[in-house]
Formats: C-alpha cells, structure tokens, sequence
C-alpha cells in the first residue's frame, strides 16, 4: 500500500510539473549530477588551483603529485572514509590520471573534485567548473563556487549562495550570446531535489570573456494537489524577452478542489537592465 501510494504521488508530482512549465524549459535534457557523490570510471576534474594526489586517503598521506586545475581525474572508488572542510563533508576517492604506463593513481578528497563540467560554446577551451564551497548542514544552507578555467590556469570564480532547498543533484550548460553588450555568454545552472515540496533553483550567470556576474536567481517548487509555482530567467534572446532586460517571472497557482484543476495563474515579472556591464533593478 505504501509503494501504491508513492508510485499516486510521483505522478501527481510530474502532471504538476508538466503543467507549470508549459513554456520550452532550456534545461529540460538537462543531465545532472549527485552532488559530492562519484561512480566509479566517471571522469571529473579537480577544483582547485593547485590539487594534492596522496599516497593515502588523508591529509596527512604524503603527496605524489600536485595537480592543475581542471586537471581530468577517472574515479576508480569511492571511499567510506570522508573528510569534512568549510562545513561541506565528502568521501575520499581513489583515482586515477593519465593512461598507460604514465598514469599516476592516488587519492584525492572529493570536495577537490567537480561537481559540474560544461564547455564554452564560443571558446572551445574554456571550461566552466562547479562544485560546493561550503555547507551548513543545521541551516541547509549551501555556498556554490563557479570557475572559468583555459588551459589548466584560473581566469575567473565566483562564489554564491543557493535558493530554495537543498539541492543534491546539479546541472549546468552554456546559453550562448544573450544579446547583453559586452557579455559572451550566459551561462546556467540548475540544482534539483527529485520529489515533491522541495523547491528547485535555477540560476543565471554572464561571462564577458574575462570574469563571471552573477545575474539572477528563482525557485520553482510544486505540492500535489496544491499548488505550483515555477521560475522562468528570459535573456533578450528568449521568447518573451527583451532588449537589454533581464527578466525573471514567477507564475503560481492554487489547485481548486472542485474543479479538480489549477486556478488562473498569477504572473509576475521582475525586470532587471542590462547597463555600464551590470545588472539593476
């Protein structure tokens, strides 16, 4: 009865889901990924400017190498053992890097590691690199880092707290040009927790070519038969958008028992313009 009742309410969840986002979501084929949690042969990278590879799964194994940021690591095991920094607690893992008869194997913590990869679209050898900065575990409360990365060297990070509830899996794209001058591109990530009354951020950054902006933020978040309530960012490049505007809307709406259906949704519109290479409101 109980699996009954789970299976009832993840598909209530996902006709609500549906429902809420009748507009073309960009991240709907989305991968994401288990935050501070590594499968085995995944390939990852080291978030970090300079990563210790030990001899042993601690802090006090000796070091064997010293690796580049954005330096790519195979996962061969995750460990039992964990180490906990700046409040964010994540298991040591044994890797691997390089191939043949030059790889070098170790261990690195993986809060060293990515959580998150993706590449430029206009520079093919830039990287943009994610993972967690720091964690309050009492308060839920987590800190994302995002680092731009060419060539094994550094260009640009930014650090910044997440919206709604704690989300464990993440993923993230490049939106290309979003028609703001001076800006390259932008660049998105989304945080998802997969059930029901958990809200979900989304968050939007630039990249001009040298440093990232943080550009904006919404939660979307649904409760079967209840209610839903869903964040769309729209660039200039969106339907919907506009010229040198960044726009976050909100829509929500109550679930009227006696119509077995959704209310008229409520809509609002913050408006934030694209001025001297920044964001106002």
């Amino acid at each position: 009865m109980k699996l009954r009742n789970l299976l009832i309410l993840n598909l209530l969840c996902i006709g609500m889901t549906i429902h809420a986002q009748e507009a073309k979501d960009r991240y709907a084929d989305l991968r994401h990924y288990y935050l501070g949690h590594f499968e085995p042969d995944s390939i990852v990278y080291t978030l970090g400017t300079e990563v210790n590879l030990r001899e042993k799964p601690s802090v006090q194994g000796k070091v064997v190498a010293k690796l580049p940021i954005a330096t790519k690591v195979i996962i061969e095991k995750e460990l039992t053992d964990s180490l906990t920094l700046n409040g964010w607690r994540a298991a040591w893992c044994q890797v691997r890097v390089g191939n043949g008869a030059t790889a070098q194997k170790g261990y690195i913590w993986g809060g060293f590691l990515t959580g998150l990869c993706f590449k430029s679209q206009k520079d093919k050898n830039i990287w943009f690199i994610a993972g967690v900065s720091k964690f309050n575990y009492d308060k839920m409360d987590m800190t994302l880092q995002l680092r731009a990365v060419k060539n094994g060297v550094e260009l640009s990070k930014i650090e910044f707290k997440t919206v709604g509830d704690y989300g464990y899996m993440i993923g993230g794209q490049s939106n290309g040009n979003p028609n703001f001058a001076g800006v390259e591109e932008s660049l998105g990530i989304k945080m998802i927790y997969e059930a029901c009354d958990y809200a979900q951020g989304e968050y939007l950054l630039l990249w001009d070519g040298k440093k990232l902006i943080y550009g904006a933020e919404g939660v979307s978040a649904s409760s079967a038969e209840v209610f839903y309530s869903t964040t769309s960012i729209l660039l200039p490049t969106d339907k919907g958008g506009k010229k040198d505007q960044l726009i976050v809307r909100t829509e929500t709406a109550q679930f009227n028992e006696k119509k077995n259906d959704f209310d008229k949704p409520k809509i609002e519109n913050k408006v934030f313009r694209w001025q001297n290479g920044k964001l106002t409101n």
